[in-house]
């Protein structure tokens, strides 16, 4: 797993994730598990809200009791982890576990969105900046380890159906998305013209 290392470091240091910000996470651990309830409901409720997400559930047979559990253990492994490549492969794992349930990249950001948003109305009274920022981007760094996995399995199955190497893939792709941005442009430029 030494490619998932080599992006965990990089996306730590992209997003500017520091022991600091690890810091700011564990001094406030104790008052977010007791916000915990709160949060993975209201993500439940967002989540229940989402027709696309009822049907994963329903076809993986996901209660919402369950869905909580699940949402609670990750949420209780983000405040106690020790960040390092052991806990980047069990993100990962994460991940994975949605990808092969069916649920979409998109759902799995709306989802992240929908934790950052509970977790910081749950610490919008004590004014603590720093910890907003903190938080920020220890979601963002668990995020995309996530979509990560999605990237891989992709990159992956397409190596293994196609035997299309990662460089051409990454030409056609470039290809393909000049194509689609120029129809894109087209499109609302007539549309809002």
């Amino acid at each position: 797993m030494d490619v998932l290392n080599r992006f965990s470091l990089e996306a730590k240091k992209y997003l500017d994730l520091t022991d600091k910000d690890v810091s700011l996470l564990r001094r406030s651990s104790v008052f977010l598990l007791e916000k915990l309830d709160t949060i993975a409901s209201n993500v439940l409720n967002s989540l229940l809200s989402n027709e696309e997400a009822l049907n994963i559930a329903k076809r993986a047979g996901l209660s919402k009791e369950k869905a909580v559990d699940l949402f609670k253990y990750w949420y209780r492994l983000l405040l106690i982890g020790s960040f390092d490549e052991r806990y980047a492969v069990e993100i990962f794992k994460i991940g994975l576990a949605h990808a092969k349930s069916g649920v979409s990249e998109k759902l799995m950001i709306l989802n992240m969105g929908a934790f950052i948003r509970e977790t910081l109305k749950a610490i919008k009274d004590t004014g603590d900046m720093e910890l907003a920022i903190a938080l920020s981007k220890i979601f963002m760094w668990n995020l995309c380890l996530m979509i990560y996995s999605y990237l891989y399995v992709r990159g992956e199955f397409f190596r293994e159906s196609t035997g299309i190497s990662k460089e051409l893939f990454e030409r056609l792709m470039l290809i393909k998305s000049k194509e689609a941005y120029e129809r894109i442009r087209k499109l609302i430029e007539d549309r809002y013209r």
